[in-house]
C-alpha cells in the first residue's frame, strides 16, 4: 500500500462495497486471512464489523 494514501478511507469505502455486493448476490459470510501482526489491517477490518472466527497456528521449519 502506498503510505500517501493511507488513512484516507479508500480501504473502508472497497469492503464495504464488497459486503453490500456479497449481500445482493445471498452470499452467507466474506472471510479473509489476515496477520495478527497487521494491527492496522485487523483494526480496519473490526471497524465494519467482521470478528475473529478462529486463529490458525502454524510450526515453520
Amino acid at each position: 500500500m502506498r503510505e500517501d494514501l493511507r488513512g484516507q478511507g479508500l480501504g473502508k469505502l472497497v469492503l464495504k462495497w464488497i459486503v453490500e455486493y456479497a449481500k445482493t448476490m445471498n452470499v452467507e459470510a466474506v472471510e479473509l486471512d489476515v496477520y495478527e501482526c497487521n494491527e492496522v489491517a485487523v483494526n480496519l477490518y473490526k471497524s465494519i464489523g467482521m470478528k475473529n472466527r478462529t486463529n490458525r497456528m502454524e510450526l515453520k521449519l
